[in-house]
This record gives structure tokens, C-alpha cells and sequence, in this order.
């Protein structure tokens, strides 16, 4: 007990101002990760919103093109065959 009184307050001080610190440090560190984070899934979000969006609805819009153009011939495919069918009939009644 030879050090004055205000010694113990002010190793008390100092003991919570290094805390402080390490929480700070801590706090810190997590901001950084996720800052970090952050870039990351913006990046993924602009490559969705502006590449890899866009490119599908082009393609969904080739296979409609596409499909109709398959629809269409087999439609006219259909009607020539049918033509064919009903001449055939005609021929082999007269």
C-alpha cells in the first residue's frame, strides 16, 4: 500500500480504455469484412442485372422466334401432306 489512491483509479481507467480499444479494433475489422462483402455481391448483382439477364431474355426471345418457326412448319408441313392425301383419294376413286 505504498501508492497513493488516484495510482488504482487510473490503472482502472487504463484497463477499460485498452478494452475500449480492442472492441474498437474488433468493430473495425468487421467493417472491413464487410465492406469486402459488399463489393463482392455488388459485382454479382451488376453481372446479373447487366449481363446475364439481359443475354437470357435475348436467347428466351430466339427459342419463342424459334418454336414459332417450328409451329409454322409443321402446320404447313401438315397441310401439304393432307393436299397430298386428298389428290391421292380423288385419283383412286375416278
Amino acid at each position: 500500500f505504498d501508492t497513493p489512491l488516484w495510482v488504482d483509479s487510473g490503472m482502472e481507467k487504463l484497463r477499460e480504455l485498452v478494452i475500449a480499444k480492442a472492441k474498437v479494433s474488433v468493430v473495425e475489422e468487421k467493417k472491413k469484412i464487410l465492406e469486402k462483402e459488399l463489393r463482392e455481391v455488388s459485382i454479382r448483382v451488376n453481372l446479373f442485372e447487366k449481363i446475364l439477364i439481359p443475354r437470357t431474355q435475348g436467347n428466351i426471345k430466339k427459342i419463342r422466334v424459334f418454336l414459332g418457326d417450328q409451329e409454322l412448319s409443321s402446320v404447313a408441313q401438315a397441310k401439304v401432306a393432307k393436299a397430298k392425301i386428298l389428290k391421292k383419294k380423288k385419283e383412286s376413286v375416278a
